[in-house]
């Protein structure tokens, strides 16, 4: 590439024109140029600008240069919103004529361009309507700049108001939701290629809540392991986002379990073999099955963009057929969403602002206060409790937590659960599972399938075992934060009180 400094543009052997754009420095992205349209390919999706074969050539002339420059530096994707205002541009009618260069000078033509526009675009208009106009009047640009800065977009808030109002689709989902669709996410015993994709994606949106151009955009050496003499961490390299792009990308731990889950795709033949696994740490199998009783007849493996890591997220929840607590519905899942969840519960757990905001990357703290709204953190364990009383809308608990059965103690298996109280043991069921289990003895069986629980057993000394841990726990811990371990006693805790619940209710289910 070579720059021809009469025209501004890029130019090949060929005589092509591009825009070098270098929103991500690291990585620049060259925009292809002709009298049609303008061209880019950002985070595996093509973006393009077309020109109106009617638009004002004088506007054109000037649109051209004025977005020359602007591209140098926007994201490549702001060419779809340059697209669509210039398409009003061209659609504007004044006595019947098009719009002319001179029209612009003029603060009520362009109040109704500006009203003609949906009001995602309208702060774009805002940033390149002066410098068009500043090519025949700089002093006209000024006085139209102060204008338009008096009028408000009014953008859409309507994720913040979901995430306020704790919306069935598009809000946080609950704790019994989130546990619901956690059940799922370990690796099943047989899995399609594409489900297993579409798995992995949600596995990392809640592990890292990180956007979804974040996730794809990971590169194939983006993940590392590290052996000291007490054990191994893993960590993986996640892309900065939005106006971060092109900054060092951090190192964020995950679980151990979660990046064998991605080495044993990365290992599956059919992506091991893919030239594009060299480049980014999970591609997408183009063509492959859902069903696992098909063959994976793979077309292609590409890069994934956004749009095709959401449609894998929301298919694979209609596939195993995962229905919400909450609406005894199949649960609405896309990759924002789980990113709201992880942030919300953040709050819920006592995280403070400004660790929610680095979490998520946000430049400005305003955004992150809307999750601390949602759950107002001081009163959450009473909003918990009192939710059993206000019809189950948010926990629907004895679905999301508890997961065995209950049953009488000559019915168990010789495999009994002690509570690990060195005062006075005792056994508060047994394990049904027929190998050896890796598991802590009695923290994790409550919300395990195979745990058989005794009906005749005190289980309240289960749970006055577990909120003793707690306070242990919560003494030495900082004064605003909870830990994982901490958290995990507030998970034990209602999976036994689930058990006492259905024993006491004498549910006809809890026969074994």
């Amino acid at each position: 590439m070579i720059f021809d400094p009469s025209s501004g543009y890029w130019t090949n052997a060929d005589g092509s024109w591009f825009i070098k754009n270098e929103f991500n420095p690291t990585c620049p992205i060259y925009i292809s140029v002709t009298e049609k349209s303008w061209t880019a390919v950002y985070l595996q999706k093509t973006h393009t600008l077309t020109w109106p074969a009617n638009l004002d050539p004088d506007i054109r002339k000037v649109l051209e240069s004025v977005l020359r420059n602007r591209m140098r530096r926007m994201a490549p994707s702001a060419l779809e919103k340059y697209r669509q205002i210039i398409e009003s541009m061209d659609r504007l009618r004044l006595s019947g004529r098009c719009l002319r260069m001179n029209d612009l000078l003029d603060g009520q033509t362009v109040r109704s361009l500006w009203d003609a526009l949906h009001s995602d675009l309208r702060p774009h208009l805002r940033g390149i309507l002066p410098d068009i106009i500043a090519s025949r009047d700089p002093h006209v640009a000024q006085a139209m700049l102060l204008l338009m800065r008096g009028w408000k977009a009014k953008r859409s808030l309507k994720w913040k108001r979901a995430v306020l109002e704790w919306d069935a689709r598009h809000g946080s989902m609950t704790s019994a939701e989130l546990e619901v669709l956690r059940a799922h996410l370990s690796p099943p015993a047989a899995e399609s290629l594409y489900g297993h994709f579409s798995r992995l994606i949600v596995r990392l949106t809640l592990a890292t809540l990180r956007r979804p151009s974040q996730i794809i955009s990971i590169q194939a050496d983006g993940l590392r392991r590290i052996s000291t003499a007490i054990g191994t961490t893993v960590d993986l390299r996640v892309p900065k986002g939005k106006g971060q792009v092109g900054a060092k990308a951090p190192w964020l731990p995950i679980p151990v379990d979660l990046a064998n889950d991605i080495e044993i795709y990365r290992a599956r033949p059919e992506i091991r073999n893919a030239s594009v696994s060299g480049h980014v740490l999970l591609p997408l199998a183009i063509g492959a099955s859902e069903n696992t009783r098909r063959s994976n007849i793979v077309k292609q493996v590409i890069a994934p963009n956004g749009t095709q890591a959401t449609a894998a997220a929301r298919s694979w929840v209609k596939r195993l057929h995962i229905v919400s607590p909450r609406t005894n519905e199949l649960m609405h899942i896309n990759l924002r969403r789980l990113r709201h969840t992880g942030a919300t519960h953040l709050a819920m757990q006592g995280y403070p602002l400004d660790l929610i905001q680095d979490v998520l990357e946000h430049a400005d703290g305003r955004s992150t206060h809307y999750y601390i709204d949602a759950v107002a953190v001081e009163f959450l364990p009473v909003f918990e409790k009192a939710d059993r009383n206000l019809g189950g809308r948010f926990s629907m608990l004895r679905d999301a937590w508890f997961k065995g059965r209950v049953i009488d103690r000559k019915d168990a298996p010789n495999r009994p659960i002690l509570v690990p109280d060195v005062s006075a043991p005792a056994a508060v069921g047994a394990c049904g599972k027929g190998d050896t289990c890796s598991v802590h003895p009695l923290f994790s069986c409550y919300s395990c399938a195979h745990f058989l629980a005794f009906r005749d057993a005190n289980h309240q000394k289960v749970l006055d075992f577990a909120e003793s841990e707690y306070a242990r726990w919560r003494a030495v811990e900082p004064s605003n934060s909870r830990s994982k371990a901490i958290k995990d006693f507030d998970r034990i805790a209602a999976g036994v009180r689930d058990v006492i619940d259905l024993i006491g209710s004498g549910d006809p289910e809890t026969d074994g």
